[in-house]
């Protein structure tokens, strides 16, 4: 018998929490797919057809009708709904949210200037999303600075310009209230921790205890349905900060975009996910391929005008100075000395992390993640990482212990 449902699908790096999960109002089914390892994201999402959201689905949710498509990812899962936006069902996603994990390669790294090749599918649905609230788009970045490819905050500036056309900070909506320097109760701690060098044995990198009692808010930008959230870092290292992302700033955008736009409105109110007819009504947005990119952008990184209604930039009180725009037309930039490279050392830390728990807010339970590898910055190099990753990538298996932990 089928059953008609809203969809998530993540990864199970980066699940939506459980008490999220029961935030959602309409019968809502939660797809959490496994981890690839061994493989890269896209090809496990290519192994389920050039329509993979319909493979997804006979594997994972046999019998379910799907109504509306919401795909998730946090850190280096964020190149699932990358693959899922690259697909022929690109066009009938109706929310991606990537929580600090869209990298790229700079085509020119003095200047700033990012890849857009690779970005194109999440240009294309933030473009998408940006144009209305049919769709949604929301991406969120910690300030770290990776040595040789573009950060998050490089690459959400280069799909903020794709989309609306501009540099400038543009709001059309205020957030929520509590999200901007979001208190944090009982405190997000880390640890401090650090790191022996297998060869030598000394200590080749530590991390201090980081204690986040507000979530440290840096800039904000919206357009209609995209919306970028920026934080700075509180933690030198940016391992607190990558951390607080998936602890606390990803069920906290699950809960209060995701869950309250799907709670509000009726499917047919976004983008509808259509199988052999069903679903298939005036009323939905037509499958549009959302990774159709101006082809003469990817040459051309000056800004092309748009005019998007807004009612800011609007002073925030608290707010720091770099919620400022840059100039239109100013290419994403590095800071000009750049952090040492992010190296990875097999022996193992322990770390303890307390995250909020009870009532509304985001929560989990407390647990100690042993880490099989942790990347750092600074040190003794024993290897130098390559590709799109950034400083936590191999929380993978603190995060298996974590889960295993909670039963």
């Amino acid at each position: 018998m089928s059953t008609a449902a809203d969809v998530v699908i993540c990864w199970s790096f980066a699940p939506v929490p459980k008490a999220q999960q029961a935030m959602f109002q309409r019968p809502t089914r939660f797809v959490v797919l496994p981890t690839p390892d061994g493989q890269h994201y896209a090809t496990q999402v290519q192994a389920f057809g050039a329509n993979p959201v319909r493979g997804i689905l006979q594997k994972y949710a046999p019998g379910v009708t799907p109504l509306r498509i919401a795909t998730l990812g946090f850190s280096e899962s964020c190149q699932g709904p990358r693959a899922l936006l690259a697909s022929g069902d690109g066009g009938r996603i109706d929310t991606a949210i990537a929580i600090d994990g869209i990298h790229a390669q700079y085509v020119d790294q003095q200047k700033g200037i990012v890849a857009g090749a690779q970005l194109a599918p999440w240009g294309a649905f933030a473009k998408a999303a940006a144009q209305d609230n049919r769709r949604l788009c929301c991406i969120t970045t910690s300030s770290i600075e990776p040595p040789t490819f573009a950060s998050t905050t490089a690459t959400a500036n280069w799909i903020w310009r794709y989309a609306t056309g501009t540099d400038d900070v543009i709001r059309t909506e205020e957030l929520p209230p509590g999200i901007w320097l979001q208190a944090i109760d009982p405190p997000y701690v880390v640890a401090a921790g650090a790191v022996k060098d297998k060869t030598t044995g000394k200590i080749a990198f530590q991390w201090p205890r980081t204690e986040y009692t507000v979530a440290p808010t840096r800039r904000y930008r919206r357009a209609n349905g995209l919306l970028i959230l920026n934080y700075r870092n509180n933690d030198p290292s940016g391992i607190g900060d990558h951390r607080l992302q998936a602890a606390i700033i990803l069920p906290t955008m699950v809960q209060t975009f995701l869950a309250s736009r799907w709670n509000l409105n009726e499917p047919s109110a976004g983008t509808c996910f259509t199988v052999a007819g069903v679903g298939d009504t005036a009323s939905c947005v037509p499958n549009e391929h959302a990774t159709v990119v101006d082809p003469t952008y990817m040459q051309d990184p000056t800004p092309k005008p748009l005019e998007i209604p807004s009612i800011g930039p609007t002073p925030l009180p608290g707010a720091p100075s770099d919620t400022a725009a840059p100039p239109a037309g100013t290419p994403p930039t590095i800071p000009t000395t750049q952090p040492p490279p992010i190296v990875v050392i097999d022996r193992p830390p322990t770390t303890t992390t307390t995250t909020p728990a009870g009532g509304a807010a985001p929560s989990s339970s407390k647990s100690s993640l042993t880490l099989g590898k942790v990347l750092f910055v600074g040190g003794t190099l024993v290897s130098v990482v390559a590709g799109a990753v950034e400083v936590v990538k191999l929380l993978r298996e603190g995060q298996r212990q974590a889960r295993h932990a909670r039963g």
